[in-house]
């Protein structure tokens, strides 16, 4: 995932515990890297707020579903989940995979349709800038090629050119007026490589 978009996963796991099956566990995958951040979260087509617990205070859903994010820095099991479940142990940690926990409490008024469709606003890979020597989130188009190039899932090529990085790099930030007013960067990046591709075929997609 690269700059910030809205996007759904895959369902990794997936378990009831409690009394006739009371709680619903899943984690979905994000990301099989970790992301700068999780922001809004949708069920549905609609946004959510959570409490400081993860619970979703819409009246909508009568506070029956739990949401955690972790961004794939995690070094232990999500706690919650870690309790409740019999099966997960400290080694289900995830280890550099961005996922949701969610945990549903079964209540047939609240799905009728049964499991509702979770997505995400997604702060993608955090990107290697040669011009600061940092390493942080940006939609730049040119850090964000610089590092499929480099990364391990992509073609795991460090030798790159960083004078033509950078000079590229500052000519995606230049900030271009727009016709309705306020401006905008030249060049961004917000989507979504599938790593089944050929590093070909992503990179031509990319430029």
């Amino acid at each position: 995932v690269y700059g910030k978009i809205r996007k759904g996963g895959v369902r990794t796991y997936i378990e009831s515990t409690g009394d006739t099956n009371k709680y619903l566990h899943m984690i979905i995958a994000l990301a099989g890297h970790e992301v700068a951040g999780i922001d809004e979260i949708y069920i549905n087509d609609e946004i959510v707020t959570l409490d400081a617990n993860g619970l979703v205070t819409d009246a909508k859903w009568n506070s029956k579903i739990r949401i955690r994010k972790h961004t794939g820095n995690e070094t232990v099991p999500d706690d919650l989940l870690r309790v409740e479940s019999a099966q997960i142990t400290n080694n289900f940690v995830g280890v550099g995979i961005a996922y949701l926990y969610i945990r549903l409490e079964y209540d047939q008024d609240v799905f009728p349709n049964g499991i509702p469709l979770f997505t995400a606003i997604v702060q993608g890979k955090k990107v290697y800038d040669p011009r600061t020597s940092t390493t942080a989130f940006s939609s730049n188009a040119a850090l964000c090629i610089r590092d499929y190039i480099t990364d391990v899932r992509g073609l795991g090529d460090s030798a790159v050119n960083d004078t033509t990085f950078s000079a590229s790099a500052n000519v995606c930030d230049e900030n271009i007026t727009l016709a309705a007013g306020g401006t905008e960067k030249r060049y961004t990046m917000n989507g979504v490589i599938n790593a089944s591709q050929t590093p070909g075929d992503i990179l031509q997609q990319m430029m």
